[in-house]
């Protein structure tokens, strides 16, 4: 409402604590599906204090906006998590292996599970689309495709193929 200068007001901000969290995966070689199990106990051969329901855990969908595997759970619990990644949600499956300790990230943040086996901190409006064009003499490839979808500090490959009587 409007107010004027003599008008005594007070106003408040209701703040929630965030209680979702958002993972990534990079694809991994073999893998065609991916599972999270977070806990908040180290040994997570209990089976008690799953953020993401029972077992064997909630399976990941690829994003297209980041070429990467997404899945989102919600906890009430603000404790740390430890997350494991399955390729096919068996137990015998978990990646990493059992007897591993997983990974350690904050409820409420959004984080990528890498190709060498570490969790960042991860924002998906920092991803870049790379495009490669040809012409009349010749075509151009990017990782051997016409379009990828990368990230800072990601090696691609950038190929120029001439046409016959061009080079």
């Amino acid at each position: 409402p409007e107010q004027t200068p003599d008008d005594d007001v007070t106003y408040y901000a209701k703040f929630q604590q965030r209680n979702a969290t958002v993972i990534y995966f990079e694809p991994r070689s073999g893998f065609s599906t991916y599972s999270v199990y977070a806990y908040n106990d180290n040994d997570y051969g209990s089976d008690t204090h799953y953020y993401t329901g029972a077992w064997p855990g909630s399976a990941a969908t690829l994003d297209a906006d980041t070429g990467y595997y997404r899945i989102e759970f919600t906890t009430t619990d603000v404790g740390k998590f430890y997350v494991i990644i399955s390729n096919n949600g068996a137990e015998a499956g978990r990646y990493p292996a059992q007897n591993v300790e997983g990974l350690e990230g904050t409820i409420g943040g959004t984080y990528l599970f890498t190709a060498d086996n570490t969790l960042i901190e991860f924002d998906p409006a920092d991803m870049i689309t790379v495009n490669a064009y040809g012409s009349t003499g010749g075509s151009g490839t990017v990782n051997n495709t016409s379009s990828v979808i990368t990230r800072q500090g990601k090696t691609i490959a950038l190929k120029a193929t001439p046409n016959t009587n061009y080079k």
